[in-house]
């Protein structure tokens, strides 16, 4: 897998420019401090005067992208009830997008006091499908 210096920078959290500018420079020209930390003297002695409190926080390479996550994507086209790609038993599948099913018409609904399957009109049943999986959320 081959990745261009424009990617890579990216990754790294260097300017693209400042890249383009070291790749010009010998190796031993390079600097480690500047090219990471991207200043000068004046720079590290500002951040050497930081309180104990930052000192002591972790500190990470980089933040995590979870919207560009391939399982957050599937998440959501999911909940929405589009068709995503799922997976069962390691194989990828894709899914169909959510469907309203057909009509109750069974007789034990008809005679029910409790169910009113048929007072609800079919527009309103589409438009209650709808909107429940375009608002639903799992949060």
């Amino acid at each position: 897998m081959s990745v261009s210096l424009e990617e890579l920078c990216q990754m790294v959290n260097v300017p693209y420019d400042q890249a383009r500018a070291l790749e010009q420079l010998a190796p031993e020209q390079v600097q480690f401090d500047t090219v990471f930390h991207g200043g000068s003297e004046e720079d590290s002695d500002a951040e050497n005067s930081c309180s104990d409190a930052e000192e002591d926080a972790p500190l990470r390479k980089r933040l995590r992208a979870e919207n560009t996550w391939t399982k957050v994507i599937n998440k959501k086209i999911r909940m929405v009830g589009k068709s995503y790609v799922g997976n069962k038993k390691q194989k990828e599948i894709m899914r169909e997008p959510r469907a309203m099913g057909p009509r109750c018409s069974s007789a034990a609904c008809a005679k029910s006091a409790k169910h009113h399957c048929s007072a609800i009109g079919e527009l309103e049943r589409n438009n209650i499908f709808n909107d429940f999986w375009q608002h639903m959320t799992l949060e």
